[in-house]
This record gives C-alpha cells, structure tokens and sequence, in this order.
C-alpha cells in the first residue's frame, strides 16, 4: 500500500512539474482544469499498470540468507503485566509529521476560506443571473470562487 501511495505522489509531481512548465500561463482554463483532473485520475490508475520491460528479476541464486538470520526462540520469557504504553508515545516520527501536516493544511486553508469570506462581505457585490461579480476595494487581484468573480478596483479597465 505505501508504494501505491508513493507512486501515486510521483504521478502528481510529475503532472504538477508538466502544468507549471508548459500550462500555467495558459489562458484556456478549462483545458488546464481538464488537465488537472485527468491528471489526477491517471496518478490514480498508473501505479496498477504494469509493464513488463521495466520488471527485473532476480535469480534465486543470487539471493543469500545467512545462517545468523534465523534466531531460535527457546528462550523468550513472556511478562505477566506488561507496561502500558499511550497511543500517542506509539506514533513514529513519520506519523508525528504526516499529524502535524495535516493539521497545518487545514489551518491554512481555514485562513484562505475565511479570507475569502471577508472579501466577499466587504466588497461591493452586483449580481448576475449566472454569477456574482465582487468589487474589491484598493486591490489589483481578480480571481473566481464557485459563482462569485472577484474583481480589484485598482485593476485596468481594459483587463477586465
């Protein structure tokens, strides 16, 4: 299961690094979200395929085991009342910074949400039959969110 994780992330680095060099100045953003999103279900599907020129096999005589290996049992005295350890002294550094990575994502993206609703709230609004266009004050960003487009009024108007 982790190398189909792995493997997975490698895809979606890959179609991250091929977006960023030849598709993020693109002004087709419907091609760039088809992309994106096929790009995901690929990274899904690619680590199951399996292609038989890359496979390497190993004979098995060149596999060793030494003899010190096997370590016989006949003495292994089992505790009576074993020491209890809490969950969280069980977690190995990995978990620790996958935890506090998760943690640290959803704070961020706390944040932008609640950026994004304070925009939304403070900016002029007109509304439209298929979106709402927000003005917002003293800012040049201009960018889309679900059906609110978010303009700066300190944008050119003839970018708009």
């Amino acid at each position: 299961m982790l190398t189909y994780i792995l493997e997975c992330v490698a895809f979606q680095l890959i179609c991250l690094l091929v977006y960023d060099l030849f598709l993020k100045k693109e002004t087709f953003f419907q091609w760039n979200r088809a992309f994106l999103i096929v790009s995901y279900l690929l990274s899904l599907v690619l680590p199951w395929v399996k292609i038989e020129a890359l496979k390497t096999t190993v004979s098995k005589e060149a596999v060793y085991y030494p003899a010190n290996w096997f370590v016989q049992m006949e003495g292994v005295v089992v505790e009576e009342n074993p020491t209890a350890i809490s969950f969280l002294e069980q977690l190995s550094a990995w978990e620790w910074a996958y935890i506090f990575g998760v943690l640290g994502m959803a704070v961020w993206l706390s944040t932008k949400l609640y950026r994004i609703k304070k925009l939304h709230r403070e900016g002029f609004k007109k509304y439209y039959p298929e979106y709402t266009r927000v003005t917002v004050q003293k800012s040049n960003v201009a960018f889309s969110f679900f059906k609110s487009i978010f303009m700066g009024d300190a944008l050119p108007k003839n970018k708009e």
